[in-house]
């Protein structure tokens, strides 16, 4: 994987989009136009990118309990995971022993995913 620079200007990229709207009076338009991306950061550009992944993650969390929301507080989520049903631990636990692993090394895989990455890459 390559770790790209935040800071790193986006240069000659326009992006065209169709879109319709409708106003307060109950009236839809329809729309197309280029946006233009000139000059902005590759770190503004994720930033507009979690808007709405935080919406579809939202729309999941809704369903779950205080203590089901805050299990995952502090986790990295990846990008296409953030509109999909949350597993609890156990869920993850027995989805890796599916595949064969023993369970003590499925829970090390869900509770320090980055220690089993080196255990595995240690077994190479």
């Amino acid at each position: 994987m390559t770790t790209l620079d935040l800071n790193t200007v986006v240069s000659g990229t326009i992006i065209k989009r169709s879109w319709s709207t409708k106003n307060e009076n109950g009236e839809t338009a329809k729309m197309q136009a280029s946006i233009d991306f000139e000059g902005i950061t590759l770190g503004q550009l994720c930033e507009l990118a979690c808007q709405p992944l935080v919406i579809r993650r939202q729309a999941i969390e809704r369903k779950l309990s205080v203590s089901e929301i805050e299990a995952s507080k502090g986790s990295t989520i990846h990008y296409s995971q953030m509109g999909l049903k949350v597993k609890s631990r156990e869920e993850k636990v027995q989805e890796i022993m599916s595949a064969g692993l023993p369970r003590k090394l499925a829970e090390k895989a869900v509770d320090d995913p980055k220690g089993f990455k080196l255990l595995m890459d240690s077994m190479k």
